[in-house]
């Protein structure tokens, strides 16, 4: 705005210093053309000694004395009738400069003489019949004066000369005129230019505002007023899309940053079951040990039952670390085998392995159709086995495993229910964590490592497939496995 100010005040003084320049040549021509009009009669009067003793001569003068619009013909009039209010200044010289008569001009009723230079224009003294207009001043306080030299046929030197008060006074009123005019222009432009600008700035204010409104947390502000046909709503357009963008950015490092607490809590977590389980059989281990370094190998009985609790021990540890290792492997990605698996003959194998390592806990199977997908037969054989023994760890003798196999839709769905006690909802969302167990305490008689339902959710998630819980207080919880079949 302050650049748009200056732009309009230097225009303003470039048109008023033209307009000045143009008004002053204008009126300059005027006057000189009204001396050039009167300075053929009047040099005529003088070189026909019309006048001979200046405005005191008892002749008369041509009436174009003070006039613009002269004439030829000489009417003769008394010389008081004409000199008192003449405008033009008279004065006759020899070519020596000595003064042959004068007669004053008025101004305003005031008699004015012109300082009439000793030598003023070079043309005048080249002995050449032409003329030439100077600036002089008046003798006294009187006013500027347009002063005429022309040489005449004789050979004197003829000075018309007019007050140029009326010019001064007139371009002292342009200049203010314009001096006004000027300052209301400057003042009218500047405050439209600020009216526009401010309205112009309301889209950027509220850019502003909005930005503010970001900076401060509240990622989901955007700047209203967008519009396809102005150039301030397709910047709040342009605007909007990038704060989209930055919010969901932002969005996705928040939801890394929870990601990654949450990885490290959980490994943090992990680490410390992991301890926790690999203790207990260690602790076991090197008591056993220490039994044996106090004399139990020397007797049969101890023997035997330290070799056998070592063993048990040492199985124990082997299965967690093999459990870890397989969620080790499932974590980092690794490719399982894929080939044909008939999961009807696999659940079979796996419900006999379960009556022999658990024959209180009875299993009954259907299954409608023989399903096969793609996998490793290993793996699924081992979701199966952890399945039915979660429910041997869990569940008191003589609780009965219904197992139900159909196909659903494109999958195969598996589903393992009992009647046994149930499960709260809250440990039913976590019965897939790792080293989760509903039970909090640490009895080895209950439970297991708390690393079985992680595994099966590991390997059917590694085969396509998705696990669920769906647990009731009351009684009985149910396993819902579904696998991709083979197509």
């Amino acid at each position: 705005m302050v650049a748009t100010g200056l732009m309009t005040m230097l225009a303003l003084l470039l048109a008023s210093i033209g307009t000045f320049v143009t008004m002053r040549n204008f009126l300059m021509e005027r006057v000189d053309r009204t001396l050039s009009s009167a300075a053929m009669p009047i040099g005529r009067a003088v070189s026909g000694g019309l006048i001979r003793n200046g405005c005191n001569d008892p002749q008369h003068l041509p009436p174009a004395i003070g006039t613009a619009g002269a004439s030829n013909a000489f009417p003769r009039r008394p010389l008081s009738a004409v000199t008192p209010f003449s405008s033009i200044f008279i004065e006759v010289r020899r070519a020596d400069g000595s003064r042959l008569f004068k007669c004053r001009a008025y101004s305003n009723s005031h008699p004015v003489d012109a300082a009439v230079p000793s030598r003023t224009a070079t043309m005048a003294s080249l002995g050449h019949a032409t003329s030439t207009f100077v600036n002089t001043k008046s003798i006294g306080s009187g006013p500027r004066m347009r002063l005429l030299e022309q040489r005449l046929a004789n050979g004197d030197l003829l000075y018309l000369g007019t007050p140029l008060n009326e010019v001064d006074a007139t371009l002292t009123s342009l200049t203010w005129i314009e001096l006004v005019v000027s300052v209301t222009a400057l003042l009218f432009i500047v405050g439209a230019v600020f009216l526009i600008v401010s309205a112009g700035l309301k889209p950027l204010r509220r850019v502003e505002a909005t930005a503010s409104a970001i900076s401060a947390g509240q990622f989901d502000e955007r700047v209203p007023g967008e519009d396809h046909r102005s150039e301030a709503g397709r910047l709040a357009i342009t605007l909007n899309s990038m704060l989209g963008q930055i919010e969901s950015a932002i969005a996705d490092r928040d939801a890394l940053v929870i990601q990654l607490q949450e990885r490290d809590l959980l490994l943090r977590q992990f680490v410390a079951d992991a301890s926790h389980e690999l203790r207990t059989p260690i602790t076991a281990i090197s008591a056993f040990a220490e039994l044996f370094d106090r004399g139990a190998s020397s007797r049969s009985d101890d023997l035997a039952r330290l070799l056998k609790g070592i063993a048990l021990e040492s199985s124990r540890m082997q299965k967690l670390v093999d459990d870890l290792l397989i969620l080790a492997r499932f974590d980092e990605g690794v490719a399982t085998e894929r080939e044909p698996v008939e999961l009807v003959q696999l659940v079979n194998r796996a419900i006999s392995t379960s009556l022999t390592v658990g024959p209180d806990w009875p299993v009954t199977f259907s299954a409608t159709e023989p399903l096969e997908v793609l996998g490793s037969e290993n793996q699924l054989l081992r979701v199966v086995d952890n399945v039915l023994a979660n429910v041997r760890a869990h569940t008191p003798p003589g609780t009965t495993t219904f197992v139900r196999l159909v196909k659903h839709g494109d999958a195969a769905r598996m589903e393992f229910s009992d009647d046994g006690p149930g499960m709260s909802s809250e440990d039913a969302a976590r019965a897939f964590d790792r080293f989760y167990r509903a039970s909090q305490g640490r009895d080895r008689t209950h439970g297991g490592s708390g690393l079985g339902l992680s595994i099966v959710a590991a390997i059917v998630t590694a085969h396509g497939g998705t696990a669920r819980i769906e647990a009731s207080r009351v009684s009985g919880v149910r396993v819902v496995i579904e696998l991709p079949l083979a197509r």
